[in-house]
């Protein structure tokens, strides 16, 4: 859920990042699943640059209330996993990274700054940047720009025979 939850909020400060005339900087917003890669054309659906690519790093889930107690007593069970976002900034049909870094750079900065400040939730702690925007230029015509954060994520669930069951699961929504 928290997963979840943080997939949307960050979709939803990519979306809000608007140029002077008031229309969206990235025309693609989604979860990273290796679009650009050469061996993916063709297999993908279409999407237009530039984009904003969305990939969690896997999560080291450790319980967080358990006192030693025995945990067929526990009703709530709660996990802290300490992870890594990786937002993929896609351009295309840049040939050159020294010509195109004046057009990039102030996008991939307003992306910094959208998910900087992005709060703290029930569910997730603040987002904090531990690696700026490094070109990844092997991908023929496309430059990918990658931009790290850390993040402290929360999932509570509760446990329903011997089962623990995530809260709030009935009433999923994905943000697209």
């Amino acid at each position: 859920m928290s997963e979840l939850k943080l997939h949307n909020d960050i979709v939803t400060s990519l979306k809000a990042i608007v140029d002077e005339n008031g229309d969206r900087v990235f025309h693609t917003v989604g979860l990273w699943n290796d679009q650009i890669l050469e061996a993916n054309e063709g297999k993908e659906s279409p999407f237009n640059y530039p984009a904003c690519f969305i990939q969690f790093a896997e999560i080291p889930w450790t319980p967080r209330n358990d006192a030693g107690g025995s945990r067929t007593n526990i009703t709530e069970e709660q996990q802290g996993g300490l992870s890594v976002i990786r937002i993929h900034i896609c351009h295309s049909h840049l040939e050159n990274v020294e010509d195109s870094f004046p057009l990039i750079h102030p996008k991939n900065l307003q992306v910094y700054y959208a998910i900087q400040g992005m709060p703290n939730t029930a569910l997730y702690s603040r987002l904090n940047r531990i690696s700026g925007a490094i070109p990844e230029t092997n991908h023929d015509r496309i430059q990918d720009w990658q931009m790290e954060f850390s993040v402290t994520m929360v999932q509570t669930g509760q446990i329903l025979n011997k089962t623990t069951i995530e809260a709030g699961t009935l009433s999923t929504t994905i943000v697209e």
